[in-house]
C-alpha cells in the first residue's frame, strides 16, 4: 500500500539499523576506553575516541537529516499505511505512557500545541494500562476508522467485525493516534467536522477515544449514543 508517512521510511529504516549497531560499537568503546584509564595509556585512549568519531558520524548525520520528528518515527517503526491505519513496533521494556509523553512534547515543542488534553494524561500517568512496560517487543497494525462500522452501537460493532477483527485496547489506540499524528499532522481516526477540529469519536477495548481542539482524550459511553453518526470502531489488523 502507498504510504503517507512525512519522512522518509527507507531512512528510518537505516536509522534503526545504524542505531543497534551504534549500541553494541559504544558498549565496546567503553570497555575498552575504561581499560586505558585503569592502566594510564592516554595515547591508546585518544585514538579510541578518535576512532569513535569517525565511526559514529555518518549515524549523527543521518540523525541530523531525520529531524526530531524522523528520529521518533523511526523509534517505534512507524508506517502509515492509510489515512486511518498505521503499523507501528512497541519495543521491550516500553510503557505506552512514555509513547505518549514523548509524543505529546514533540508535538508541543513542534507544532505549539497539545497532542494529548492535560487531564487525560495526568489521568492515565496512574493507569496500569499506560503504564505496565511492554515484556517482549509487540507489533501492532491498527485501523483507527473502520470502515462502514458508524453510527451504531457497541454491540452492532462488535458483530460488524465479526470473528475476523477484534478492537484494540484503550492504551494501544492512543498510541496508534498519536504516532499517526506526529507523522501526518491528521487525525487517525479521520475528521468529523474539521473546521471545528472534531474527530470521529472511536470505540476500542476499554471504552472510546476522540481528538478535539484540546487534545486526544475518553469518551464516556452515555455521550456516544447522544452523538451516534460520528461514533466509529477500531479493529487489530494483520502486520503482514
Amino acid at each position: 500500500m502507498a504510504q503517507i508517512t512525512t519522512y522518509d521510511p527507507s531512512k528510518a529504516r537505516a536509522y534503526r539499523e545504524l542505531s543497534k549497531e551504534m549500541g553494541a560499537y559504544q558498549q565496546k568503546v567503553s570497555d575498552r576506553f575504561k581499560k586505558c584509564q585503569e592502566t594510564g595509556d592516554l595515547a591508546t585512549a585518544k585514538n579510541i575516541l578518535a576512532e569513535a568519531t569517525l565511526k559514529t558520524q555518518p549515524f549523527m548525520d543521518l540523525q541530523r537529516e531525520l529531524g526530531a520528528t524522523g528520529v521518533f518515527l523511526a523509534k517505534y517503526g512507524v508506517e502509515v499505511i492509510n489515512e486511518h491505519t498505521i503499523l507501528f513496533v512497541i519495543p521491550k521494556g516500553t510503557s505506552r505512557i512514555s509513547i505518549l509523553e514523548e509524543a505529546n512534547k514533540l508535538v508541543q515543542e513542534r507544532d505549539g500545541r497539545d497532542l494529548i488534553h492535560p487531564g487525560y494524561l495526568s489521568s492515565w500517568q496512574k493507569d496500569k494500562r499506560f503504564t505496565k512496560e511492554q515484556e517482549a517487543s509487540k507489533r501492532l497494525c491498527i485501523d483507527g476508522h473502520v470502515q462502514g462500522g458508524d453510527g451504531k452501537t457497541r454491540t452492532q460493532q462488535e458483530a460488524f467485525l465479526g470473528k475476523e477483527f477484534r478492537m484494540p485496547e484503550i492504551e494501544d489506540l492512543a498510541v496508534a493516534f498519536s504516532l499517526h499524528w506526529v507523522a501526518t499532522g491528521e487525525p487517525l481516526f479521520e475528521w468529523y467536522v474539521k473546521h471545528d477540529e472534531w474527530s470521529f469519536a472511536i470505540r476500542c477495548v476499554g471504552g472510546a477515544l476522540s481528538f478535539n481542539r484540546d487534545g486526544l482524550g475518553a469518551r464516556a459511553e452515555r455521550r456516544l449514543r447522544r452523538r451516534r453518526r460520528g461514533v466509529g470502531v477500531s479493529a487489530l489488523v494483520s502486520p503482514e
